[in-house]
């Protein structure tokens, strides 16, 4: 049942973006060359995704306050550089890069990082709480960069 609120939550949320998205970006004027769309397309997924994240973790039991606030703190950053690069276009990658960094080190702070790497060669090193911290920055800002690629080109993130 959690998941069918969510999903309505998500398509409300969605839509209110996509009626209002005229209104909001009413002088947005953006061309970009990597662009495949035609028209003015508004660069907002990333609101009903962070929605939508919001409302799963309120909405489900199993989940503590606690859980809510550490993981809302360490995605803000990235949600705040990227919603301002998806509206006025002047974040330069470099820094969306940094922040990425900067949200995946406060998700190491709270949550740890990887336990562990079951690979028979070279356990020491891989195995190693540095290695394993840089191993699990690459994973967090690979997937966050990830999902800007493909949003970025067709819009179908969310």
């Amino acid at each position: 049942m959690d998941k069918l609120i969510v999903l309505i939550l998500s398509l409300i949320a969605n839509g209110l973006i996509i009626h209002f998205s005229s209104w909001i970006l009413k002088h947005y004027r953006y061309e970009s060359i990597q662009s495949i769309h035609q028209g003015i397309i508004p660069r907002l997924g990333g609101i009903s995704i962070y929605l939508g994240f919001l409302v799963s973790i309120f909405i489900s039991a199993s989940i503590t306050q606690n859980f809510i606030v550490k993981i809302s703190l360490a995605l803000l950053p990235i949600f705040l550089v990227s919603l301002r690069e998806d509206l006025k276009h002047d974040v330069r990658p470099i820094y969306r890069l940094l922040v990425a960094i900067l949200s995946a080190l406060i998700m190491v702070y709270f949550f740890g990082t990887l336990k562990n790497i079951d690979l028979p060669f070279l356990p020491a090193i891989v195995n190693s709480s540095i290695f394993l911290t840089l191993l699990t920055l690459l994973a967090f800002t690979s997937i966050t960069h990830a999902f800007n690629i493909i949003d970025g080109l067709n819009g179908l993130a969310v």
